[in-house]
C-alpha cells in the first residue's frame, strides 16, 4: 500500500516505520513526523526495551517516510548515529561501507526497539 492509495485504505495502516539505517552507532534517533502519539509510542518503546532514542518531532522531507506523513499516515524513521559525533554511518554509500562498520549489538538494539514500537502501535 502507498500514500496514493485511496483514504479508506491508508486509514488502515497504523503506523509506518522507515529503517534505512539502523547500524553503525549505538545511539538512536526516531524522526516522528510531528505526530504526538508516535512520539509518545516512540518514548514508550525505548522504555520498554531499555534502549535510548532521541526523539525528533518536526516533519522532515529527508526520508521515504515523509511521504506517508503528509499523506495521513502515522510514519516515522529510527536511524542510528543520532547526535553521534563517532557514527560510523559517515560511511554510507562510500567504499569504507562495509559489513565491520555494523556490529551486532547494534542490530539487536534496533530489532529490539522496533519490536517495542511495534507493539506500542498495535
Amino acid at each position: 500500500m502507498s500514500p496514493h492509495s485511496p483514504p479508506v485504505d491508508r486509514q488502515k495502516i497504523r503506523a509506518v516505520f522507515n529503517l534505512d539505517c539502523v547500524g553503525g552507532s549505538s545511539k538512536f534517533g526516531a524522526m516522528t513526523s510531528g505526530i504526538e502519539d508516535l512520539a509518545d509510542q516512540v518514548r514508550r518503546a525505548a522504555s520498554t526495551s531499555g534502549v535510548a532514542v532521541q526523539v525528533f518531532e518536526p516533519l522532515l522531507q529527508n526520508s521515504d517516510h515523509y511521504n506517508f506523513a503528509i499523506a495521513g499516515i502515522p510514519a516515522m524513521r529510527l536511524n542510528a548515529g543520532s547526535e553521534d559525533a563517532d557514527s560510523r554511518l559517515r560511511n554510507v554509500l562510500t567504499e569504507a561501507d562495509t559489513r565491520d562498520m555494523v556490529q551486532q549489538e547494534e542490530l539487536l538494539a534496533a530489532m529490539n526497539l522496533t519490536r517495542a514500537m511495534i507493539d506500542a502501535a498495535i
